[in-house]
């Protein structure tokens, strides 16, 4: 059952952001509630999976649903709470990734905790609509990694990471973001949502990571 409920306009949202369909918004429909009700559905495919999976592999899917329910706590807030970043990250146990969308930064941080090292992932959220407008996009994720041994986890600000740390070999993927500026006569344009790509990306990295550590053991 879903903690939060999803009303009409959070469910077209959903539709609206996942699916692409050809009739789109022409105006920005956006909101911190719309956010979490897209956050919550997200959720419920995940437990939905999880119980369909055998037992043996439940614990791989473990830190990917932790992960989910941790990024939905973090994107309560309009503006991130310090307390809950310093909670989430104080919490973190061996093979844990935490995601964190810096709605101010238009940027996404990933941190991957492993026995020795912790390495840290960030990527642009929203491509400027210029270069939007130019061509469709393929970008590549994550755009940088850097890895840190644990003691330095809250010490650290995102900007002085990769003077301190040394560059980290991550999986990257390419995605076609669909992300289209559609706008008809109103303040802000649609378009697709960030904390959607976020998702996306911090789910299918995550799981290619598990994969090649398994595959070293």
């Amino acid at each position: 059952m879903s903690e939060l409920p999803t009303d009409h306009s959070g469910l077209e949202y959903i539709i609206n952001h996942v699916f692409c369909p050809l009739k789109l918004p022409q105006a920005s429909d956006h909101t911190l509630q719309n956010d979490l009700a897209l956050s919550q559905a997200v959720l419920d495919a995940a437990q939905a999976f999880n119980d369909q999976l055998p037992s043996d592999k439940q614990q791989l899917w473990a830190s990917s649903f932790k992960m989910l329910q941790n990024l939905q706590d973090s994107i309560r807030f309009s503006v991130m709470s310090l307390k809950e970043v310093e909670s989430q990250i104080n919490a973190m146990d061996d093979e844990d990734v935490l995601v964190f969308m810096i709605r101010a930064q238009n940027a996404a941080v990933v941190m991957r905790k492993l026995e020795s090292e912790t390495i840290f992932e960030s990527f642009e959220i929203s491509p400027d609509p210029a270069a939007r407008r130019a061509e469709k996009l393929i970008p590549l994720f994550p755009k940088r990694g850097t890895q840190l041994t644990p003691r330095y986890i809250t010490e650290l600000l995102t900007g002085i990471l990769r003077g301190l740390g040394s560059i980290a070999d991550v999986p990257r993927i390419r995605k076609r973001i669909g992300d289209d500026v559609l706008w008809n006569n109103t303040k802000l344009p649609w378009r697709r949502s960030p904390l959607w790509l976020v998702i996306r990306v911090a789910l299918q990295t995550t799981l290619e990571a598990q994969c090649s550590w398994t595959s070293d053991i």
